[in-house]
């Protein structure tokens, strides 16, 4: 079983080494004339990455450890915070996902290969989790048929200006709020933040290691000043997860720090 771990964990940091190389374009958009970029008035955005129950414990079906201690502080940042946008990501899969280790009749923490649109996806096969709606409801916008999927924070979802949905893409799993694996498909996300001219994004959710760093990578690759904090995101390889989050972002020019930083309080003296 160790060795099983270390070879899952392996296949993520490549991920990310495969991240910096299919981000090369997006990084080189940034040396364009100002005028054939999005405004650089500073605006602020905060990105919510997957605070949804099934990554809560106990009783998540995937539980981030310590992860329920973040919603609170989650909920304080939405709510206290001055943000120009707020956004919300949810990982939203259908049944039969190709991230669900029931699909492929193994047991979770496996990694299994598969061919979409003639490439080799390495997959690491997940509890199964967060799955959306499967028959028309009436449900509100943020809710979910499941209650897996549903947000955690629910005090503070009246203040999310927009929802991005991951993982709907049956056969290709997303951990990044902006893009699919190998970016074989986008979502909405950095359009959304460029047409409200946003020049710094910071990110906070679940789990640091998995899909806080895809999104904040990409943050940074689509021309966003991105910035983690760290007491509003945990790992599911706790301390080790974290510091790996940590090089990672700083590698690619982005900032982790915690509640207390001076650029923070500047910009939130109510937290």
């Amino acid at each position: 079983m160790k060795g099983q771990f270390v070879h899952v964990w392996s296949l993520l940091a490549v991920a990310g080494l495969y991240n910096l190389i299919c981000c090369l374009p997006f990084r080189l958009a940034t040396l364009l004339p100002d005028y054939l970029l999005p405004s650089k008035t500073e605006k602020i955005a905060l990105i919510v990455v997957d605070v949804q129950n099934d990554f809560l414990p106990p009783s998540g079906a995937l539980p981030v450890p310590e992860g329920r201690e973040i919603v609170q502080v989650v909920e304080r940042l939405v709510e206290r915070c001055k943000w120009d946008v707020v956004v919300a990501t949810q990982d939203w899969h259908p049944p039969n996902h190709a991230s669900f280790a029931s699909r492929w009749g193994v047991e979770p923490m496996s990694v299994v290969q598969y061919e979409y649109m003639g490439r080799r996806i390495d997959q690491i096969a997940w509890p199964d989790h967060c799955m959306k709606q499967t028959k028309p409801t009436m449900c509100l916008i943020g809710e979910a048929e499941t209650p897996g999927a549903a947000l955690a924070f629910r005090s503070a979802a009246g203040k999310i200006d927009h929802y991005v949905r991951k993982g709907m893409i049956p056969d290709l799993d997303a951990y990044s709020g902006f893009a699919y694996r190998d970016y074989i498909a986008y979502t909405d996300l950095a359009r959304k933040l460029w047409d409200k001219h946003i020049s710094h994004a910071y990110v906070v959710g679940l789990a640091a290691d998995v899909c806080v760093v895809a999104t904040a990578i990409d943050s940074i690759a689509f021309g966003f000043q991105t910035t983690v904090i760290t007491n509003a995101t945990r790992a599911i390889k706790g301390k080790e997860g974290m510091e790996d989050m940590r090089r990672r972002i700083e590698t690619f020019g982005g900032r982790v720090v915690s509640l207390e930083d001076e650029q923070f309080r500047r910009f939130c003296p109510r937290y």
